[in-house]
């Protein structure tokens, strides 16, 4: 098996490369849920390649545990959003195109788009699962996908969005409150004693004090996929700031900035569903 992801309740989404079938491990109990293979995902153009026998990379942006113990996957290729509840025969696709960050937070499985803020909606017998717009950014912010992104973070049970803004003479990180209730983005010049570690595909939250003295609050450490030039972004003042390697080199600080952008390539293997 091929490690895909991990779900925020620690479980292993694993994919059997030579049926695509993908399954769900617990690593503590062993226990091996199934779910349908990606085969009916692929497009036209992978499935022929794949009966010529050549290697289909199949990869994650983001997973969820959603309602009805369905599990919703973010597919970066193929290029899909899909729901499946275990022992299905198949996926529902909820949406086919391109989204920034994936999020589970409070039960719920969200995304941003060029729209804003989504949610994704369980729908029913009838009706098949779809995104819902929670936060129009129109109504806050322009937006280029050529040369800007949206980040979804868990800070500390409030849900905030990053607006990453790179482009030849201009570095900003504007960040906003996501206010649910009134489905609006709220500008904010803090994170509550907090720091941010970003990726392009992930963003955490940590406290800027006990366990992490060293972390500056209010501040976002930038992965150099998102920016190669400045390692730290004040959102108060936007001070620009470099303060890993010189306050804690070799840290745990170093271990939670890099988990924000570094993908796993380990190839594991069942028995009987017990990892090997």
């Amino acid at each position: 098996h091929t490690l895909l992801a991990l779900t925020p309740e620690g479980l292993l989404l694993l994919l059997h490369e030579p049926t695509l079938v993908v399954r769900l491990l617990n690593p503590l109990t062993h226990q091996l849920t199934h779910l349908p293979p990606v085969t009916a995902l692929l497009s036209p153009e992978q499935s022929r390649s794949r009966r010529c026998g050549l290697k289909l990379r199949v990869m994650v942006s983001g997973v969820g545990l959603v309602a009805d113990s369905s599990l919703a996957v973010s597919f970066f290729n193929p290029l899909v959003l899909a729901v499946a509840k275990p022992g299905a025969d198949s996926w529902t696709v909820a949406h086919n195109d391109r989204m920034n960050t994936t999020l589970p937070f409070v039960g719920r499985f969200y995304c941003t788009n060029y729209r804003g803020v989504m949610v994704l909606n369980m729908g029913s017998d009838q009706q098949p699962p779809w995104l819902h717009l929670v936060a129009d950014r129109s109504k806050s912010f322009n937006f280029n996908q050529m040369s800007q992104s949206l980040h979804l973070a868990d800070n500390g049970g409030e849900l905030m969005l990053v607006h990453r803004i790179r482009s030849q003479y201009i570095r900003r990180y504007d960040v906003y409150r996501v206010d649910l209730k009134a489905g609006v983005l709220v500008p904010v010049k803090g994170f509550n004693g907090r720091a941010m570690f970003m990726g392009m595909g992930r963003t955490i939250s940590v406290s800027a004090h006990n366990p992490f003295p060293c972390v500056a609050p209010d501040t976002i450490y930038m992965a150099p996929e998102c920016d190669g030039k400045i390692q730290g972004y004040n959102i108060v003042d936007g001070r620009v700031c470099d303060l890993i390697g010189a306050a804690c080199p070799r840290s745990i600080v170093d271990c939670i900035w890099q988990g924000t952008y570094l993908s796993l390539n380990l190839s594991l293997r069942t028995n009987d569903g017990c990892l090997l």
